[in-house]
């Protein structure tokens, strides 16, 4: 209990930055406070950008990746937290799941005469196919900063596996999964030096599931259950603690668990803006 309160405590003071969105799709950068029941400050209106597809965050600025409101162009936005926009670039390709390597955003595209999806590294505002995926449908994706490895969740009806793909030579480097023997869809794939973290919703069960992977071992090395969440909205990893919003038919919550104890707590919030991404700050 003491644990818990302890956990309570420490998240209530901190902060987030975040790409938030409203009931009619509306993007705007905000910072998050948990003091008084999710309350969101320094709200910069950036809904001209288009539809929010993919974010991240890279210490100093955001990469923003949209759909134009008129549906034709997939756009780039580099902006920094106040919403000034450096530097923007625009593609007709299709492109799903930024990262960032530290010099350049890579990305999911589609490869338009097999269909298949690509991941491609974005280099001088240009794209460059770089690795071919024959198999599935990217649903989520991390990179991995100290061994330069993009991780792709490949997910269909059956199962979700995870692809490593080097991003110093882009060839495949490691394979994880499936991650369970029931049916399940991937929500969000995070990572830190040493661990996969997949949050899945398992069908068989109803509930959203943790799964914990072991980089190097490939092995699972732990699943959490969290009882009572249907959907996940956004998800961040810092310090060995992961921040979620999730929603079931009740309402919003941000719930926090602690990798140390694999324990989570939870605080019921008033969401009239979700987060597409979110990053402690």
């Amino acid at each position: 209990m003491y644990l818990l309160f302890v956990l309570i405590t420490l998240v209530i003071s901190t902060k987030f930055l975040a790409i938030t969105r409203d009931s009619n799709k509306q993007l705007f950068i905000s910072h998050i406070h948990l003091e008084d029941n999710y309350t969101i400050h320094n709200i910069y209106n950036i809904s001209k950008l288009g539809f929010g597809l993919s974010t991240v965050f890279d210490g100093k600025n955001i990469h923003l990746l949209t759909l134009s409101t008129d549906f034709r162009f997939y756009n780039i936005y580099n902006i920094n937290t106040s919403g000034h926009i450096n530097d923007f670039t625009t593609f007709t390709d299709k492109l799903f799941h930024i990262q960032y390597d530290g010099n350049n955003l890579l990305a999911i595209g589609i490869n338009e005469t097999t269909k298949n999806y690509i991941l491609i590294r974005i280099e001088d505002n240009k794209i460059i196919s770089k690795f071919n995926f024959k198999v599935g449908t990217i649903r989520a994706s991390s990179f991995d900063n100290w061994r330069q490895i993009y991780y792709a969740c490949i997910s269909d009806d059956h199962q979700v596996i995870i692809y490593g793909i080097s991003s110093k030579n882009f060839d495949p480097v490691s394979m994880y999964g499936p991650l369970s023997q029931h049916n399940h869809y991937i929500w969000y794939l995070l990572n830190d030096e040493s661990r996969l973290y997949a949050i899945i919703f398992n069908i068989w069960i109803q509930r959203n599931q943790l799964v914990i992977i072991n980089i190097d071992t490939t092995e699972i090395e732990d699943i959490l259950t969290y009882e009572n969440y249907v959907v996940v909205h956004a998800a961040t990893l810092k310090n060995n603690m992961i921040y979620t919003i999730m929603s079931n038919w009740s309402g919003y919550y941000f719930v926090i668990t602690d990798l140390y104890i694999k324990q989570y707590t939870y605080v019921k919030i008033t969401a009239k803006l979700l987060p597409l991404n979110m990053w402690v700050v």
